[in-house]
């Protein structure tokens, strides 16, 4: 069966507007969408509302996080000073 050339390109314009599958670049290289789901290269699919919770699990955590951070009280520097007992009750003050 002889097929015209352009019968690779409407394959996979089938698959893109039909089917719904898209392979991903960049970044996203390996995965597709199929479907409604994003397909990672090694199968786990991920849906829109699942995708859209960790979104939103990873802003609410980042928000804790910040004002977890505003919350701390701010370490202020302590300055030590050794005095020997004996020389400052010698000298009536501070050691030498």
């Amino acid at each position: 069966m002889d097929r015209p050339p352009c019968w690779f390109e409407a394959a996979a314009d089938y698959q893109r507007r039909v089917l719904n599958q898209v392979e991903l670049t960049g970044p996203w290289l390996g995965g597709r969408l199929a479907g409604r789901d994003l397909v990672s290269p090694d199968g786990q699919r991920i849906s829109p509302e699942r995708l859209r919770g960790l979104i939103f699990r990873q802003s609410i955590d980042g928000r804790r996080d910040r004002a977890r951070a505003r919350r701390q009280p701010k370490q202020q520097l302590v300055r030590v000073v050794v005095v020997d007992l004996a020389q400052y009750r010698a000298n009536g003050g501070a050691a030498a």
